[in-house]
């Protein structure tokens, strides 16, 4: 008998859960090139072959408690920017992705580690557009490596790339498309309405702006918050950020948070406010401050800078904040002309437009004309309701026009020479108003015409009968 050892199958050791998705690594886990968890999404799609949105869609948000429904395309829009962020998209996708992936930790590729410090409303915190720094993706694409968007050139106050020191863009450099935020050619660096590269394009560095002082801190401060990623807990706490300052304010200013803020030329209620812990700051906001007092966020928050002499770099005095009050007759020269506005039936006028044309807010017409604000906001509604009806029914009548010129020609009308016709009189096929109108009014006109074949017919055979019978 043979001499086998067969103790290898008695090994108890339990095989790891399988993940639903692909166990895709997240790249630059603990530098300032962390990858984003919005960039993490279009690769784990492209990794699938998939589309992004099927898979938020189909396999993500079911595990979350996002409720998208039929709005996907207003979420690809509108709620898809904030994934990089610390709301309730970052937060319920990173853990859902984290439980299909398998991949613990996802949320460093957003600014959930940070979202204690910082305003609830993420107010600047990420940049309204993407952006990527057309030499890093053409370095991939030419290396053959996959194109990584760093969670960096998603923030508001950032502006250059840390690698190549170059300005970060935001459209293509062939057609100009800017770039939806659930893109799918993003992830392979392609532009989604031409398909040329967004890497770098020849004269793109000539035109490139140098890199201030305060941009360059900027970039760093923010790179060295990323690399902090989980450890960033021990730092982000809005009572160690008041008592930083009030030893600031110690230090350089006698103790007072206001003469602090007189000296780095901030609103003196929005220090005092931090310092009170009223509200947290914007992280805009937070990495001015520290620019200004001269310490990368880390060093303040951890303490170092409060062991060196600190030199404040004051910046430009805050803008005087606009008062939008109106004397007695302006606000009664507006009513009247809110009076005026309501008594046409084809003109109106946003409430907004009209709080610009007269120097005030919007806010200040509806506190003190809170009735003639109601009044021209009904009208407005009531007017643009009624263009849009008598509009409607002018490219409804024009299409009839059309469909009976062509019918005049030939009793055989195809939908393509429709809607070649449809397009040289300025209108679209496919506007369902246009469309109904079209082929009602060829459908009545063929009724007509086969009525009228059927007239002539019993015609021709009653006065056959009638010749025979004579």
């Amino acid at each position: 008998m043979s001499d086998f050892n067969f103790d290898l199958f008695e090994d108890e050791s339990i095989l790891p859960h399988r993940s639903k998705l692909y166990h895709l690594p997240m790249v630059g886990r603990g530098t300032g090139q962390q990858e984003s968890l919005l960039d993490y999404v279009h690769r784990l799609a492209l990794a699938h072959r998939l589309r992004v949105m099927d898979l938020l869609s189909m396999l993500v948000i079911p595990e979350t408690s996002i409720q998208v429904g039929d709005y996907r395309l207003r979420f690809s829009k509108k709620h898809s920017r904030t994934i990089n962020g610390y709301g309730k998209y970052a937060r319920e996708l990173s853990e859902a992705l984290s439980k299909l992936t398998g991949v613990s930790g996802l949320e460093v590729g957003t600014f959930i580690p940070w979202q204690t410090l910082f305003d609830p409303q993420a107010g600047g915190l990420l940049y309204p557009k993407r952006r990527w720094c057309p030499t890093c993706i053409d370095d991939a694409d030419r290396d053959g490596h996959p194109i990584i968007i760093p969670l960096l050139w998603s923030v508001r106050c950032v502006s250059h790339c840390p690698v190549h020191l170059s300005t970060l863009v935001d459209c293509c450099a062939t057609c100009g498309a800017q770039p939806k935020y659930i893109a799918e050619t993003m992830a392979i660096g392609r532009c989604e309405k031409c398909g040329h590269s967004l890497g770098w394009r020849a004269g793109l560095l000539e035109t490139n702006a140098p890199i201030s002082p305060r941009q360059q801190f900027a970039v760093k401060a923010i790179s060295e918050m990323i690399a902090l990623s989980h450890a960033a807990g021990d730092f982000g706490r809005p009572e160690l950020l008041a008592s930083i300052l009030k030893e600031v304010a110690k230090a350089t200013s006698g103790g007072s948070v206001f003469t602090l803020a007189k000296k780095l030329r901030v609103g003196p209620h929005t220090l005092a406010a931090w310092v009170n812990l009223d509200s947290r700051p914007r992280l805009d906001a937070f990495i001015e401050v520290c620019y200004r007092i001269g310490h990368s966020p880390i060093d303040l928050l951890s303490g170092k800078a409060l062991g060196q002499r600190l030199v404040l770099r004051p910046g430009a005095p805050p803008e005087p904040r606009r008062l939008h009050r109106l004397s007695a007759p302006q606000v009664a020269a507006i009513e009247a002309e809110i009076s005026q506005i309501i008594q046409s039936e084809t003109v109106f006028m946003d409430a907004n437009s009209l709080a610009i044309k007269h120097n005030t807010s919007l806010g200040f017409l509806k506190y003190r004309l809170p009735q003639a604000y109601a009044s021209l906001t009904a009208h407005r509604k009531r007017t643009q309701a009624k263009l849009h009806e008598a509009s409607l029914a002018e490219r409804s009548t024009k299409a009839r026009q059309v469909v009976r010129e062509l019918f005049s020609h030939g009793t055989h009308v195809p939908i393509s020479r429709l809607k070649v016709a449809l397009k040289q009189a300025k209108l679209n096929y496919t506007c369902p108003h246009v469309q109904k109108a079209a082929k009602s009014e060829l459908s009545l006109l063929r009724q007509s015409q086969m009525d009228f074949i059927r007239e002539a017919s019993r015609d021709d055979v009653i006065g056959g009968s009638r010749v025979d019978h004579a």
